[in-house]
């Protein structure tokens, strides 16, 4: 929680968590505005919203919703379309070479980008936070593509295999 005080008035923002019986948490961002009449500060604004759960903390594994790998095949008729919900999506590189992940675009193409290519080595994961609609390609050597994943409203992860 953080609150900073100008003159009398002030501004209070910060995260907490609320959890109710047998539910995962939810996330909360809040911030109010302050002012002081009378020895007493009263809430004049107060603003709130959901976060998602990994702004908050790093996810293990074990929390994470298995994706489906869908064929490469599909490749040609996808594309993102709305940036609007997002998602947190791990890729796990399960198979014995480097692989590059590549978004694809609202044109349908993937992204060549550097920024938006993600390398990921044998053994290693990438985490990216995207949006439900997007998808994404994972290629390995000589072009081979391996799957599309798409995240899901849980954080999820990819398990890219030979």
């Amino acid at each position: 929680m953080d609150a900073k005080v100008y003159g009398n008035a002030a501004v209070v923002n910060g995260a907490w968590e609320w959890k109710m019986e047998n539910q995962k948490p939810y996330y909360i961002q809040f911030m109010d505005m302050l002012i002081q009449r009378n020895d007493t500060w009263q809430v004049v604004a107060s603003q709130s919203n959901f976060i998602p759960v990994w702004r908050v903390h790093p996810l293990d594994d074990s929390v994470m919703e298995a994706v489906t790998a869908e064929s490469c095949e599909t490749e040609s008729a996808l594309k993102s379309l709305r940036s609007d919900v997002p998602a947190y999506l791990r890729f796990k590189n399960n198979t014995s070479g480097n692989v590059a992940v590549y978004w694809i675009n609202f044109s349908g193409q993937r992204d060549t980008s550097a920024h938006e290519i993600f390398q990921v080595a044998p053994g290693k994961s990438f985490d990216i936070q995207a949006y439900l609609t997007h998808p994404f390609i994972v290629i390995g050597a000589n072009n081979k593509c391996y799957s599309i994943y798409r995240a899901t409203t849980n954080p999820s992860m990819a398990i890219i295999k030979d």
